[in-house]
């Protein structure tokens, strides 16, 4: 494989590209949360203090809401950080652990494919047909849901690399290396 001056190979350019791509996602999704509590307590002061509500604040929290879910979950999933059922895992050996762990990637690998495929279709559909939500405040469907299969497709990416870094990381512990910068956890 071709190396930079720098030492680095192509792929591992863009594999830090994709970390900083998620990583922004996630910053993007804690500053939509940030701005959902911001827009929420000014409908509670309208509401009750100036009998005025907003038409939007509802609808744009819930839509928020799913934004902050799909844009922060593959940065999670890189984190290890996401709900796990330990208590069979911790009982296995280390290499039935992680060839659990490699399978349970490909799965959820396989898994969020399906979703980002059918989540694309979907998502095609209300474009296509221009729907809007039935709701005070009118918004296009596709406007709200494209992040649904950009998540999946994302989602599907930190799956395969998940499963990759467990195979990685039994080779690394085989010649008494770790992985600096990532989460160490022994499947």
């Amino acid at each position: 494989m071709h190396r930079s001056a720098a030492g680095t190979t192509p792929m591992n350019a863009i594999a830090a590209l994709y970390d900083r791509l998620i990583a922004a996602l996630a910053l993007a999704a804690a500053v939509i949360l940030g701005c959902m509590s911001l827009w929420i307590t000014y409908e509670v002061a309208m509401r009750y203090f100036f009998r005025a509500p907003t038409i939007w604040a509802v609808d744009l929290s819930e839509y928020a809401l799913l934004w902050a879910v799909f844009l922060t979950a593959p940065w999670v999933l890189r984190q290890e950080e996401h709900i796990r059922m330990d208590i069979v895992v911790d009982r296995l050996r280390p290499r039935p652990r992680r060839w659990l762990g490699i399978l349970t990637s490909l799965v959820g690998a396989a898994v969020c494919a399906v979703m980002t495929w059918q989540g694309a279709i979907a998502e095609w559909d209300v474009y296509v047909r221009n729907v809007d939500f039935a709701r005070e405040w009118v918004v296009q469907q596709y406007v709200v849901y494209v992040v649904v299969p950009i998540g999946f497709a994302l989602l599907t990416i930190e799956f395969l690399r998940r499963a990759g870094r467990i195979r990685l990381r039994r080779e690394a512990q085989a010649d008494g290396v770790g992985q600096p910068g990532v989460k160490q956890t022994i499947y």
